[in-house]
């Protein structure tokens, strides 16, 4: 173990040569070293410390005597040169020294050329000295990177390249592109391998393109440290971006310190890492967006579902939603973008609100399940104010609450856009909800109808009417002028209407006319016809209302005390009945009190409007004909019998009088009517002294004092009638007509020529055969 001898050469003597082929003679085997001599070398040099080289060429080792310096190998890490160049070492003997070099990672140079090997041999003898060439740290992690070591996840090589003491040469001391080919042959399928770090190395942009060879197929690695690699220049760089765009898992990669590489070169790069830290579905999105790929026209950035770790990296940061708005800025394609579940912040949104102030393509925009407040949507109704375009905007989910749904809700009184705004579940009151679903509605209508509705929505003192009579024209000019109608009265219009006016103390005049509302319209209007109500008029004329409406319409108004207008006019599907229902209804609104409340009991069945006594002025209101006319009506409806009723000092006229005619004719219960100082005259009480002498009447008592009345003998001849009346029972059959000669007819003969002065008078008493009878009785 002399440390003075580290070259050994033992060449061969060579007699002479042809061309660049050594000949040896047989008479000078002496002169030649041969398998024994190997064998004893190999003894020899087991513990030896210092011999770094060992020349053996033009010898005549075979191979027995490799395979005694392949054991050699095995033991001696001390060896750095072997040359057995000019032997007969043939395949046998290089495939034990190739074997022998997997745990020998001294020699860096072993020269078997000139020993008849294969080319295949050659190969692998190539591989084997090239590997020790590389530091042993790699060498030995080679094997397991190649097998996927499932436990192998993280690579350092910067402790290696701090070293104190380099190993000899040529043994690397640092990586170099040599071991970056190495590295790409073996992390190509490799997938547990995360976190690779190549800091402190020396390889340059030919080992560049080897890495970046690896980001191409490789899927696994997450981080790639090349920090203070002087030899990589821009062009490393740019090989290692064009990697990115095929990689998608890369969020690390820090090739700073390098001298020779550009400042806009590591921004470029920055850049492209940025992007892998981005959904999947962004990253493949952007290129085409900024190319505006006509293709491109919904952008859907939804999370996908499955648990991968590019899944978890989903979201979109503050980052990544500027470098969205950024690319959308020069986009005229894409009309519908969804980012919902996207994990977007207050933050994030901003950069999608000042794309949304300058944008003119996008008409729908989904937000929904993200981590939006009150902040983020300031910052969207300030960009939706000049925004235009936008129709469907969905924030399901989000944390807007109370202050955010206020801010919508202010802007959607100045857009007319937005046809779709999804606010469930975001912390919004359901009042203020249902005003925001209702400001929506309203979008979907004529300006002239949105601001109508918005100013009654709001209570605006100077709005006390609504006329949306003059959409029928502006509908039916649009039309023949091929242009986009507008909205003509329609339900939808009917009830968007019915819920704005819900609460309002100043409208008092809606007009619907011309239009095509029918059943559903009345039934929502009918929703806000009660007590509470301020309308007075009500237009649905010529519309497509139907008895069941109509009906819907007269229960309403029975509600609604301010209600003295209801005009159906030009609804054919309306029967006469039905109008004069409506009509009495609304009529009743204009009554006492007093009238109101016996109605009402009529209504619903009370026994005391059996006994009516309305003969005391109401508020300075008395009753009149219209009284008369509910009155009978509402008897007649409800089938309701009416024992006494009392409509002194009132203002009722003969118009009147007919109505309560029919009343005393059809009751039978009905034994005191009272009529005292009303404007009531002779023909009045002729209609009177007709209905008084029906059959089915049974009044006893009718006063009529106090009336302009001239003709006495009518209250005469009504006052015999009344006793007529009173005695009659429900018993008594009906008497037979009196024939020609009967006595009867007699003394009917004898009343007509006494009462010549008085026709009408003898006429109705003609007219019932009741009447006859009695005469005949006295």
């Amino acid at each position: 173990n002399d440390a003075s001898l580290l070259e050994l050469r033992l060449c061969g003597a060579s007699s002479g040569t042809v061309g660049n082929t050594v000949t040896k003679r047989p008479e000078d085997l002496k002169s030649y070293y041969n398998n024994l001599s190997a064998l004893l070398l190999a003894d020899a040099l087991r513990s030896n410390t210092f011999v770094r080289v060992l020349d053996l060429r033009d010898n005549f080792i075979g191979p027995e005597g490799a395979k005694a310096l392949a054991e050699l190998l095995q033991i001696n890490d001390f060896l750095a040169t072997v040359n057995l160049k000019d032997n007969f070492v043939r395949d046998e003997g290089a495939r034990a020294l190739v074997i022998a070099l997997e745990r020998n990672d001294s020699v860096v140079e072993l020269d078997l050329s000139g020993n008849g090997l294969s080319s295949k041999m050659e190969t692998e003898l190539k591989n084997a000295i090239t590997l020790n060439r590389v530091p042993t740290k790699l060498k030995k992690l080679l094997p397991r990177l190649r097998a996927n070591d499932e436990t192998l996840t993280e690579i350092s090589f910067a402790d290696q390249a701090l070293a104190c003491v380099p190993p000899a040469p040529p043994k690397l001391q640092n990586l170099d592109d040599l071991c970056a080919e190495l590295l790409f042959q073996v992390l190509q399928a490799n997938t547990n391998l995360t976190t690779l770090n190549l800091s402190f190395q020396d390889f340059t942009d030919r080992g560049v393109r080897f890495l970046a060879g690896i980001l191409h197929v490789n899927q696994a690695l997450t981080s790639l440290n090349l920090y203070q690699n002087q030899a990589i220049t821009d062009v490393g760089i740019d090989a290692l971006i064009a990697a990115l765009n095929a990689n998608d898992v890369l969020t690390e990669l820090d090739c700073s310190g390098a001298n020779k590489v550009t400042l806009p070169a590591l921004k470029a790069l920055e850049a492209a890492v940025l992007m892998n830290r981005y959904p999947l579905a962004l990253k493949r999105a952007i290129p085409l967006i900024r190319a505006n790929a006509p293709t491109l026209r919904r952008l859907d950035l939804r999370p996908p579902v499955e648990d991968t770790p590019r899944a978890k990296r989903a979201t979109l940061d503050d980052s990544a939603c500027a470098v969205l708005a950024s690319a959308l800025r020069s986009n005229v394609y894409i009309t519908a973008l969804d980012l919902s579940g996207c994990g977007i912040t207050s933050y994030g949104v901003q950069h999608i609100a000042d794309y949304l102030r300058e944008c003119a393509v996008l008409h729908s925009l989904d937000l929904s399940d993200n981590c939006i407040t009150q902040d983020g949507a300031q910052f969207l109704t300030k960009a939706l104010h000049k925004n235009a375009t936008l129709q469907e905007l969905r924030l399901r989910g989000n944390g807007l609450e109370e202050h955010g749904g206020k801010q919508l809700e202010a802007l959607l009184r100045v857009n007319g856009t937005l046809r779709v705004l999804d606010t469930g579940g975001c912390g919004i009151h359901a009042k203020l909800q249902r005003r925001i679903t209702l400001l929506i509605e309203m979008n979907a209508h004529a300006a002239l109808v949105k601001n109508a509705l918005v100013d009654a929505l709001d209570n605006v003192a100077t709005t006390d009417s609504i006329d949306f009579s003059c959409l029928a024209t502006t509908h039916q000019f649009a039309v023949r002028k091929g242009q986009a109608p507008p909205s003509e009265v329609t339900d939808e219009l009917v009830a968007l209407a019915a819920q704005a006016l819900h609460g309002n103390r100043y409208v008092t005049f809606l007009d619907l006319s011309y239009g095509t509302a029918s059943v559903k319209g009345c039934h929502a209007l009918t929703q806000i016809l009660d007590h509470k109500s301020v309308l007075e008029t009500i237009r649905l004329r010529h519309n497509c209302i139907n008895d069941e409406g109509a009906r819907a319409l007269v229960d309403a108004a029975h509600r609604a005390p301010a209600l003295t207008t209801l005009d159906i006019e030009g609804n054919d599907l309306v029967s006469d009945a039905m109008r004069r229902r409506i009509a009495l209804a609304v009529a009743l609104n204009t009554q006492p009190n007093a009238v109101k409340t016996a109605v009402l009991k009529i209504r619903q069945g009370d026994n005391s409007a059996k006994m009516l006594r309305l003969c005391v002025p109401d508020g300075g209101r008395y009753c009149d004909d219209t009284t008369c006319e509910i009155l009978e009506h509402y008897y007649r409806e409800t089938g309701m019998a009416v024992q006494r009723l009392d409509l002194s000092n009132n203002v009722i006229t003969d118009v009147g009088v007919r109505y309560l005619a029919r009343l005393v004719e059809a009751q039978r219960d009905l034994t005191v009517l009272k009529l005292s100082n009303n404007q009531i005259t002779d023909e009045g009480v002729a209609v009177l002294i007709q209905a008084v002498g029906a059959v089915a009447s049974k009044l006893e008592s009718l006063q009529l004092d106090g009336n302009d009345i001239a003709d006495e003998s009518r209250i005469k001849v009504l006052d015999r009638k009344l006793k007529d009346s009173s005695g009659r029972t429900k018993a008594m059959p009906q008497p037979e007509v009196p024939r020609k000669g009967s006595p009867v007819l007699n003394i009917v003969e004898e009343l007509e020529s006494m009462m010549q002065a008085d026709d009408l008078i003898l006429r109705d008493a003609l007219a019932d055969r009741t009447t006859v009878l009695s005469i005949r009785s006295r």
